[in-house]
């Protein structure tokens, strides 16, 4: 009997030490008094005020961030897919522009916190690209109809995207690394409408420009009307994976899928 306990308390034991990751939230976000900010990662919810969680990422597959933010009185939803490296620590910080929030690994944030002590006249717009982890995507939407056409639209705050009108194989892009940014890749599908004026990208200066049937879009009237969205969330890349992004047009169902 004293040795099944032996046993059981070793497995236990080994259980809490596996497939952890520690997430410490940063002084910085700590002290945002005037939004209310809440995460669910696989199920575990919490806030600021915990300081620090300890989560357990998937082993296989991607783990899911529901983000949840009021500010104002206005409360924004946001949910993000990504591979959460096992068996590491990770910070919360705040996110682009002073908004939402980033989560990086402690070695990529003291690396930043270094690379700034050692030389402040560093601008940061370039610091930050330099550490940006944001891998390669590529898009396979099943079912769609000849009759419309869409733009997924990968890069941010430059509103560039791949235009898919028809079947055939887009292959790899790589996401646009600007300023102000952070690690959290906005995904958009839209249908295009009347309301998104575009214009077809035909230079590849940058290696984000480098693709099939890229394009450069605007909308006409701002926020996106809501109706013309097939899908929206945020794509979280920590070791530069490539991920396919296929969806189904008719069940609009989502499936990530590392390429290995």
């Amino acid at each position: 009997m004293k040795k099944i306990l032996i046993l059981l308390n070793f497995i236990l034991f080994t259980f809490s030490l596996l497939g952890q990751s520690r997430i410490v939230i940063s002084e910085y976000l700590l002290n945002q008094t005037d939004k209310s900010i809440q995460w669910t990662i696989n199920g575990l919810t919490f806030t600021p005020s915990d300081k620090e969680v300890i989560i357990y990422p998937h082993m296989h597959g991607f783990d899911t961030i529901y983000f949840q933010q009021t500010k104002l009185s206005e409360t924004l939803y946001d949910t993000i897919f990504t591979k959460i490296p096992n068996g590491v620590e990770l910070v919360l910080k705040i996110g682009c522009c002073d908004d939402m929030f980033d989560l990086v690994t402690k070695e990529n944030y003291d690396e930043r916190a270094l690379l700034f002590k050692i030389n402040p006249s560093l601008d940061f717009d370039s610091l930050d690209m330099s550490l940006l982890q944001y891998g390669k995507i590529k898009f396979e939407i099943l079912n769609k109809p000849a009759s419309d056409t869409l733009i997924c639209s990968f890069a941010g705050l430059v509103s560039i995207g791949q235009m898919i009108s028809v079947e055939k194989e887009y292959g790899w892009v790589i996401p646009c690394k600007t300023g102000y940014r952070d690690n959290i890749i906005d995904i958009y599908i839209i249908k295009l409408d009347s309301t998104i004026v575009f214009e077809a990208i035909d230079f590849e200066s940058f290696e984000c420009l480098k693709g099939i049937d890229l394009v450069e879009w605007q909308i006409d009237k701002w926020p996106i009307n809501q109706e013309i969205i097939v899908k929206k969330f945020g794509l979280r890349l920590f070791n530069n994976e490539k991920v396919i992004i296929q969806m189904d047009y008719f069940t609009r169902d989502l499936k990530l899928i590392f390429d290995k």
